[in-house]
Parts: C-alpha cells; structure tokens; sequence
C-alpha cells in the first residue's frame, strides 16, 4: 500500500485541492504515513528478533537498521515539514522515504543479472550487491527529484473569482483621468 499509493503522491494534479476539499494527495498521505512507518517498523523488528537467513550476514543486518531508522526519520521529518507548512521540505523528506520503500525493486534489479551472469551469491556478494542497491535508490531519487515549485503555491488559484475591485493599479485610467 505504501509504494503504490506512494508513487501517485508525486504527481502535481494529484496534489492539488478543489475549492477547499481535500486533495486526493493529502487524503492517501494519511495512509500513506501510518502504512510507511509500519512498513519501515516492522522491517526493524524482523532485523532485529528475527533469526538472519542463511544468505545474510552481519553487514546486511546493520543495513537494513540503518535504512530503516532513516525511512522511519524522513517520513516522520516529513511530517513534521508538512505540519509547519513547509512544502518543500516535506516533499524532499518524503520522496526519500519513498526510495529507501523502492529499493527492494532495485536489489532486484542488481541481483538477478549478476545471477544470470555469474552464477549463486554468497554472504559476501549479496551483502555487496544489495547495500548499493539502496544508495543507488536514494542517489536516483535525488536526481529525479524536482524541487516544488514556490511561485504555484504562493499565488493559488481562487475557487470562486469575486467581484473586481477597482483600484488605481488595476486601470490606466481612473474616472476618466490618466494616472501619473
């Protein structure tokens, strides 16, 4: 649930509210949040009480605590950003949060060639293809990542276009007058 409806947050259109309804973005975030922690949590849990399979050595352990405390950090931080209203920030945290949630794709992405080319993995090579997997994932999502824009936010459309004031700066002319 996290990564699908994850992925959609990031399309504007989506972001976007109608006439003070909630926007479909922030609707899904508050799934989104709980389910990203959950997922992030109960990776940590499994890490940790868990016996480690027969593939995974200590390095892949210490990995996978460092990734998810970071996922549990930046969604929490992009919370925090969103709540202050500050936008940017909660998109940057959350879009990072979202690539360590994408990194699995990637580990297979890493993985499955070099099966293919040369044969099983040990502990060694899969603590080595797998680690990079999700700094590749973190480098692609800061690289893909654009920054909002502020200009869209600071002048929102209005829903209901109210009646024109007329003020001197609206009009070259006032009561027939040239403004100077």
């Amino acid at each position: 649930m996290y990564l699908v409806l994850g992925a959609f947050q990031f399309v504007p259109s989506l972001r976007r509210g109608k006439c003070g309804r909630l926007s479909w973005h922030k609707v899904a975030g508050r799934i989104i949040v709980p389910a990203g922690l959950l997922a992030a949590l109960s990776g940590l849990w499994t890490a940790v009480f868990y016996d480690l399979p027969p593939l995974d050595g200590l390095l892949l352990l210490v990995l996978r605590l460092v990734f998810g405390s970071a996922m549990v950090a930046f969604i929490v931080l992009g919370f925090i950003a969103v709540r202050r209203r500050n936008y940017v920030r909660h998109s940057e945290w959350m879009f990072r949060a979202h690539a360590i949630g994408i990194a699995q794709g990637t580990i297979v992405v890493v993985t499955i060639p070099w099966i293919l080319l040369v044969g099983p993995v040990d502990v060694l090579t899969r603590e080595l293809l797998i680690g990079p997997s999700w700094v590749l994932s973190l480098g692609r999502g800061r690289i893909l990542h654009l920054p909002a824009r502020p200009s869209a936010r600071a002048n929102p459309v209005p829903c209901r276009p109210g009646p024109q004031k007329h003020t001197e700066s609206s009009s070259h002319f006032q009561e027939g007058v040239p403004l100077s």
